[in-house]
C-alpha cells in the first residue's frame, strides 16, 4: 500500500520535482535530472514523486491554491493542490510510455502546470514536460436556420471542435461539450490568439487543465456567429437568421450526431463573453431543456440597450448601406443591434429599423422601436422565464472594471428577486483585461463541477 515517506527537507533556491530512476527493494537509487527526482519502489511498481520546495514556495502555494480541486489518482492522491505544496514526498502509480515507466501524465501535469503558471522552469524529460495534447478539428455546418437571411450572409458557418487528449484512444468514452461563443466583431478563431482575449489559445489552456487533473476531459464547441455588421447577438431574426435555433438545435443536434457527447442537458453548458456572454445567458433562459449550464462573462445588453448614446447614433445614422467595412465600429454595432433587436423586412438600408431618427429638432427617440430594444434586455425577460430556470446552473461574471460590470449586477440582481440561483464573481479586469486568467482556470472549473460524475 502507497504511504507517504518522512525525509529530511532538502534545502533549494527553486521549486524541483523529480523524475525516472530504478532501485533495489531495500534502498532506492537515484537518477537526478535538472530540477526533477523520481524513485520507483519494485515490489509494488509505485512511483516516489518528490517536491523540493524552496524560495518560489509562495508563488507555487498561490498557484496550487488557485486550481483548487482534489487530484484524482489513487488513494494516497486524494490530497488538494493546497496541501501538496507543504508534502515533500507523494506517492503515485505509474503508467507505460514508450517502454519508459513514468509517474501518471495526469498526476505530474497537476504539479507542472502549476510550476509553470509560476514562473518556475522545469528541465524535465520530455514525456513527461510536454502534457498530452487534444485535437482540434474545423468543421464546416450549412445550418438551415440561418439559410435565406436577409443580410445576405452565408448559412455555412465554421465551427471549431476541440477534441480531448485520449479521445481517439478510447473510443468507447464519451464526453459533456461545452459551448463556447464568441464577442461581437470577434470569432472563432479569437479562442485560438488571433486578435482577440489577451492572446490565450484556448486548445493550450485546455490541455494543461485537463493534463493537470484541474477538470476531467470535455469536447468544447466554438462557432462562427458573425455577419454582415459584426454580430448576431445569438438572436431570432428574419433579418439575420434564428441563431437561437442555429444553437441549440442545428449545431448540438450536429455535435451530438458526430461526436461521442454525452447527449443530454445536464452534460451540456454554454459560455461566452461580451456579445457571446449574452448569447450564452440569452439561450441558456429560453432553451433550459438542451442547456443545463451557462456562464456568462462581461455581458452587455442585460438591462442597458443603449450605452454610447450621441456619438452611435450618430455613426448609426450615417451609413447608408455602402462600405459597411469601412464605416465606424459604434455605427455597425448599432446596426448589428437593430438586425437582431428590431427587424424589419421592409426598411432600408439593412431590413432593420433604429430607435432613434435624425429631426430638424435633432436625433429623437422612436419609442415603439426602442420598446422592442428594451424587450431584447434579459432583466426585462426574467419573470417570465424565472420558473424554467429553476435546474439550469448559472454562474455570471465580470471585471471590476468593466462597463458591462452594471449590466451583470442588474441582471443578478433581478435573478435574486424572482428566487433564481446563481453564483456572481467580480474579478480584477477590465471588458477584455483579466479574461484570459479566467478562462484558465475558473470558467472550466464551473462545469466541471457541475457535470454528472
Amino acid at each position: 500500500m502507497l504511504r507517504f515517506v518522512l525525509d529530511r527537507v532538502l534545502p533549494s533556491l527553486a521549486l524541483t520535482l523529480l523524475v525516472f530512476s530504478a532501485l533495489a527493494q531495500e534502498r532506492p537509487a537515484q537518477q537526478a535530472f535538472k530540477g526533477i527526482e523520481l524513485y520507483s519502489w519494485q515490489d509494488d511498481g509505485g512511483w516516489l514523486f518528490r517536491l523540493l520546495i524552496g524560495t518560489n514556495r509562495l508563488k507555487i502555494e498561490a498557484e496550487i491554491k488557485e486550481l483548487g480541486t482534489p487530484i484524482v489518482g489513487t488513494a494516497a492522491l486524494e490530497e488538494s493542490f493546497r496541501s501538496l505544496a507543504k508534502r515533500e514526498y507523494v506517492f503515485w502509480n505509474h503508467r507505460d510510455l514508450e517502454g519508459l515507466a513514468y509517474p501518471d501524465h495526469e498526476t505530474v501535469g497537476a504539479v507542472v502546470a502549476a510550476a509553470r503558471r509560476a514562473q518556475v522552469e522545469l528541465d524535465l524529460p520530455e514525456e513527461l514536460a510536454r502534457p498530452a495534447q487534444g485535437r482540434l478539428v474545423f468543421e464546416i455546418l450549412d445550418a438551415p436556420s440561418l439559410r435565406g437571411n436577409l443580410l445576405g450572409d452565408t448559412a455555412k458557418r465554421e465551427v471549431l471542435i476541440y477534441l480531448p487528449p485520449g479521445y481517439d484512444q478510447e473510443p468507447s468514452r464519451r464526453y459533456p461539450v461545452v459551448y463556447l461563443l464568441h464577442g461581437y466583431g470577434a470569432g472563432p478563431r479569437s479562442w485560438l490568439g488571433e486578435d482577440g482575449y489577451e492572446d490565450m489559445d484556448l486548445t493550450v489552456v485546455l490541455d494543461d487543465l485537463i493534463g493537470s487533473g484541474a477538470v476531467r476531459p470535455l469536447i468544447v464547441a466554438m462557432p462562427d456567429a458573425r455577419t454582415r455588421l459584426g454580430g448576431s447577438w445569438y438572436a431570432d431574426s428574419p433579418t439575420a437568421g434564428d441563431w437561437e435555433r442555429f444553437l441549440a438545435d442545428d449545431l448540438v443536434g450536429f455535435v451530438d450526431s458526430k461526436y461521442r457527447t454525452q447527449p443530454s442537458r445536464d452534460s451540456r453548458g454554454i459560455a461566452g463573453q461580451s456579445m457571446g456572454g449574452y448569447g450564452a445567458l440569452r439561450i441558456a433562459m429560453h432553451r433550459p431543456e438542451v442547456f443545463g449550464a451557462v456562464l456568462g462573462m462581461s455581458a452587455p445588453n442585460l438591462a442597458n440597450p443603449d450605452p454610447f448614446g450621441a456619438p452611435a447614433h450618430e455613426a448609426a445614422l450615417a451609413m447608408d448601406g455602402t462600405s459597411v467595412d469601412a464605416a465606424p465600429l459604434l455605427g455597425r454595432l448599432m446596426w448589428s443591434k437593430a438586425v437582431a433587436f428590431s427587424p424589419d423586412e421592409q426598411a432600408s438600408p439593412f431590413a432593420a429599423e433604429l430607435p432613434f431618427e435624425r429631426t430638424p429638432e435633432g436625433i429623437v427617440r422612436r419609442e415603439a422601436v426602442w420598446q422592442r430594444w428594451m424587450q431584447s434586455c434579459l432583466v426585462r425577460q426574467v419573470p417570465a422565464y424565472a420558473p424554467r430556470l429553476e435546474d439550469v446552473q448559472i454562474r455570471l461574471e465580470a471585471g471590476d472594471r468593466d462597463p458591462a460590470r452594471s449590466e451583470i449586477l442588474a441582471f443578478a440582481d433581478a435573478l435574486a428577486e424572482h428566487g433564481v440561483r446563481f453564483s456572481l464573481e467580480i474579478f480584477d479586469g477590465g471588458h477584455v483585461q483579466g479574461v484570459r486568467s479566467r478562462f484558465e482556470g475558473p470558467v472550466f472549473r464551473f462545469f466541471d463541477q457541475g457535470f454528472p460524475r
